[in-house]
This record gives C-alpha cells, sequence and structure tokens, in this order.
C-alpha cells in the first residue's frame, strides 16, 4: 500500500483502556502517526526526522507512566511488557537511523506503526487495564 492511500488513522472505542492519562497519551501518539501519514510523501528529510525523534521521546515518556502504573498495581506481566515498550522504542531508533541514512521506505514506517498501533495499544495495553483499574478504586 502506498503512503498516500493511507488515510488518517481515527480514533478508536477499541484504544479506550478507561484511565484518562493513558487514553490522553494514546491519543497523542495516533495525532503523531497522523502527522507522517500526512507529512511523509512530501516532507523534507529534517521534517521526518523531527517527527520520529519527538515519537520516541514521547513514547519513551508513555512507556515510563504506563510501567509505573503496572508495577504500582503488581501486574504481573510487567517484565514482558517492558520488553515490548523497549523493542519498539529502539525500532523507531532504527527508523530515525534509516531515514537519515536515505533508506527509509516510507510506506514500510508507516504500516509499521499502525500495526503497531492496532497490536499494543488495541491489544496488549488492554491486558494490564484490569490491575491498573483495581489499584485506583483502592
Amino acid at each position: 500500500m502506498d503512503s498516500r492511500e493511507i488515510e488518517q488513522v481515527d480514533w478508536n472505542k477499541s484504544f479506550d483502556t478507561g484511565i484518562e492519562q493513558i487514553d490522553l497519551q494514546h491519543r497523542r501518539i495516533v495525532e503523531m502517526i497522523n502527522q507522517l501519514i500526512a507529512d511523509a510523501p512530501s516532507a523534507k528529510g529534517e521534517v521526518i526526522t523531527q517527527i520520529l525523534q519527538a515519537m520516541r521521546r514521547y513514547i519513551a515518556e508513555h512507556f515510563s507512566y504506563e510501567e509505573y502504573l503496572m508495577r504500582e498495581a503488581g501486574y504481573k506481566y510487567l517484565r514482558q511488557h517492558t520488553a515490548l515498550h523497549q523493542r519498539f522504542i529502539d525500532k523507531v531508533g532504527e527508523l530515525v537511523v534509516a531515514h537519515e541514512q536515505g533508506s527509509l521506505n516510507h510506506d514500510t514506517m508507516i504500516q509499521f506503526l499502525l500495526s503497531w498501533l492496532l497490536d499494543h495499544i488495541g491489544h496488549e495495553d488492554q491486558d494490564y487495564v484490569q490491575s491498573v483499574k483495581l489499584l485506583q478504586t483502592k
């Protein structure tokens, strides 16, 4: 699929965790992916690098917050979830390097980000929600 054909990502209720701060952060990540979808076909190199670097920083902060909540809630799969987070941060770093070297395929980048969005936010994050919600009601 050509990135010029990819539609902006609409927030989907299946992404909601019911944890307000997490949902706000997830929405910001969707906005950043949408910015890449809109800008990738015609953007100058430094624009894509700036967006990817900003995304990497923001996501690292977001993951840190998620991991704090999971740790406080005693989430039993914290270590595995943290490893998923680290792999994603590393992959975004690889995208930055590939872009700076001129070897980044924008379609591949967008497909990776969309796949991660649907899988991680839409499924994997849902696994810790109950543990965190229980903590918040105590």
